[in-house]
């Protein structure tokens, strides 16, 4: 494999397992899943999993929760195992598969429960469909390109899921788990080659770390991970453009070494005051969204991708709209006196409140279970 020019904002790859991160500094879990104050573990531990699987339901009854976008909470792999089980006993599968987007990671012992806003979905969905429409002209032509680009497609959120020989998962079923804002990929390809997040607030710090995850746990196969970071709601506007790229340079001693590079970093495409800034251009070449050996295999067909500040300034700022009109903005008018005839008073969920009982009394008691002493706990008969 040739040698390219290192650049000077690289992250060299850190060997599996020496990474040691302090739960003290995570963020989103206050107000949402605060154990109970014990010296011993195992409450916190049931604590978490009852919590959430309570969460869950509430999400798929439609309730209105204030949650953080984003909520890392300290989770082992026995209990992800416990949650899934718990998960399928309680009919949540479904739900919890395709409704909720989720990160875990058993190496690190992280659960990550992804709530975006309407903005951030909005702006996602108008970036996505861009690159979308891009790729479907570049399909349109009658030759190399055509061809490769056709069998080019879109990812949305779908879950990654990165499997190794030496995964802390292997031996039980658990696996390093993401689920990306959108990605795009090759029809061959076991991982994407492009990979967006857009970030804020309590995301934004881990911007970096997501990069370093999907680049490095794909072994490069991921080539580009794109991270959008915008504020709104506050008093500054500011919105930016990064990305990361794996890299492969030789060191002093003629090691080949594989590292992580961001060539473009925190490029403005709107400023604070919520102008719109030029400066920001994101360039995606075909190479980008598969493996060499695919792509050679393809003829190596060279064509671009490009998205612009005024693009970005655009989806964003319709986003942004899109969420006003949401509490403000226009509804279809009543006609004076109309009866809603066929409209059902009770709701499925209502129908099915014994059920939700039966569930919330079983996570009380095992709750209870695991905070009092075996030999002072009875179930009750009732």
């Amino acid at each position: 494999m040739p040698a390219v020019e290192k650049s000077s904002n690289t992250d060299p790859v850190t060997p599996p397992g020496s990474v040691i991160e302090d739960t003290s500094s995570l963020v989103g879990t206050r107000n949402i899943l605060t154990p109970p104050s014990s010296k011993d573990e195992a409450p916190k531990t049931a604590s978490r999993v009852v919590q959430i699987l309570s969460l869950l339901r509430k999400l798929r009854n439609g309730q209105q929760l204030h949650l953080s976008s984003w909520t890392v909470i300290p989770f082992a792999v026995s209990e992800f195992s416990d949650l899934r089980r718990r998960i399928d006993d309680q009919g949540l599968g479904r739900f919890f598969g395709d409704k909720v987007r989720y990160d875990f990671d058993p190496t690190r012992q992280k659960l990550i429960l992804r709530m975006p806003t309407s903005v951030h979905d909005t702006f996602k969905l108008g970036v996505e469909h861009h690159i979308l429409s891009e790729l479907k002209t570049l399909a349109a032509r009658a030759d190399d390109v055509g061809r490769f680009a056709s069998r080019l497609i879109g990812k949305s959120s779908s879950r990654i899921i990165f499997l190794r020989s030496t995964d802390t998962g292997a031996a039980t079923g658990v696996h390093d788990e993401r689920q990306p804002d959108a990605a795009f990929t090759h029809e061959r390809n076991k991982y994407p080659g492009v990979v967006i997040e857009v970030s804020y607030t309590q995301k934004r710090k881990d911007l970096r770390k997501l990069a370093r995850d999907y680049i490095f746990k794909s072994d490069g196969s991921i080539r580009v991970v794109i991270g959008l970071d915008i504020q709104h709601g506050g008093s500054s506007k500011r919105a930016t453009l990064s990305v990361w790229r794996p890299e492969f340079s030789t060191d002093e001693d003629g090691q080949l070494v594989f590292s992580l590079a961001q060539p473009v970093k925190d490029e403005e495409f709107r400023s604070s005051d919520g102008s719109l800034n030029l400066s920001a251009t994101l360039r995606l070449h075909l190479r980008d969204f598969t493996t060499t050996p695919i792509f050679e295999d393809s003829g190596s067909p060279d064509a671009i991708v490009a998205l612009t500040s005024a693009d970005m300034f655009r989806y964003l700022e319709t986003a942004e709209r899109s969420e006003a009109a949401e509490e403000h903005g226009e509804v279809e008018p009543m006609p004076s006196g109309a009866l809603k005839r066929g409209w059902a008073s009770s709701s499925p969920e209502q129908l099915n409140s014994e059920d939700e009982a039966a569930f919330e009394a079983d996570e009380e008691r095992a709750a209870k279970r695991v905070q009092l002493d075996d030999s002072s706990y009875h179930e009750s008969s009732d």
